[in-house]
């Protein structure tokens, strides 16, 4: 595969459209004891039980199924992450949230379609992660942030057959005795912008401690800064250990949920100590948005960040885990590179 082009300006720019739509209905969702949101938590969206949903019988439209559940579309789902591939399962995390910019966590499952007219697949069960680390791992840019996105997130695995161009997607949520909808539209695309599972990553120079002089601040915007900048990418290419690279900048990230998802990876990181090698690279030079990205953002072929790698002993992508993850996703990535 040829190394992919850098982002265009005018899809970086959407890409932050997007971020910062995030960030914006995330906004106030803490689990603050004033508003009563102690219990509703991602533990209120774990035990899913499909036989609760309404079954698609293979002629149901989504539009069928709100219907029969009497489901007003009254709630918002964000997805977090945007590179959708056609003819692989994809993973698509997101968040849900009422009207009222609240998060909403409750028993969920997903439906599929390609048209509005077509039947609906489903329904597909949906997990609800909550998003905390040992406290020995939260940095200070995740104590604020955590306060600012709320303290979880939903992933769905999403199969998407060859020749996919769209899919409508479609949540039901268990909530005060009935059900919550929620909609969007998801463009699938033929090729991956970035590596994709199978390839092979470029061997490319990533900072470390030492190309940066010594000065860790130059390389990580993370307070304090993590341990995943010794080893530069090319050289930890020729150990022929499993590898996670995870593309995030903490105090620059417009979703907000970089911070989080590089205190797992250090949560991760040291639990299983020399066996793995973790690398953390910053998105933008100097770490100032204003002078772009990095160049290893275009080898890359970032469509979003955070964005994270996990690759083999044998140098090929293994797994791509984009957006917000929690550490037993990470670890089956791992896992899946060292079998």
């Amino acid at each position: 595969m040829s190394v992919p082009r850098a982002i265009s300006p005018r899809r970086a720019i959407a890409l932050a459209v997007l971020a910062a739509a995030l960030a914006l209905a995330l906004t106030g969702c803490g689990d603050s004891e004033d508003s009563g949101a102690q219990a509703n938590t991602p533990a209120a969206a774990q035990d899913v039980n499909l036989a609760d949903f309404p079954k698609t019988d293979g002629r149901k439209t989504i539009t069928d199924l709100q219907r029969e559940v009497k489901a007003g579309q009254d709630a918002n789902l964000l997805p977090a992450a945007n590179d959708f591939v056609a003819g692989r399962d994809n993973r698509l995390p997101f968040g849900l949230f009422t009207a009222d910019r609240e998060p909403l966590w409750g028993p969920t499952a997903m439906y599929l379609s390609g048209g509005t007219d077509d039947p609906a697949t489903g329904p597909f069960k949906v997990a609800a992660h909550d998003f905390s680390v040992p406290e020995q791992f939260q940095s200070e840019t995740s104590r604020t942030d955590l306060n600012t996105i709320g303290n979880g997130f939903y992933v769905a695995n999403i199969p998407t057959p060859k020749g996919t161009k769209k899919i409508n997607v479609l949540t039901l949520t268990q909530k005060d005795g009935g059900f919550q909808a929620a909609a969007t539209g998801i463009t699938t695309t033929l090729r991956d912008p970035a590596i994709a599972p199978g390839e092979k990553a470029p061997s490319i120079k990533t900072p470390t401690v030492a190309s940066a002089g010594g000065d860790v601040s130059k390389i990580d915007t993370r307070i304090p800064a993590d341990d995943m900048h010794d080893v530069s990418l090319d050289e930890a290419l020729k150990e022929n250990k499993p590898i996670v690279l995870i593309f995030a900048t903490p105090k620059l990230c417009a979703s907000r949920v970089c911070g989080p998802v590089v205190d797992v990876a250090e949560e991760v990181h040291h639990e299983l100590g020399d066996d793995v090698i973790f690398i953390h690279n910053e998105i933008y030079k100097d770490n100032d948005i204003n002078k772009g990205f990095r160049p290893q953002v275009a080898a890359f072929g970032l469509p979003s960040e955070p964005f994270t790698f996990v690759i083999g002993p044998n140098g090929r992508v293994v797994e791509q885990l984009q957006g917000p993850f929690v550490a037993d996703e990470l670890r089956a990535a791992i896992a899946k590179a060292q079998s």
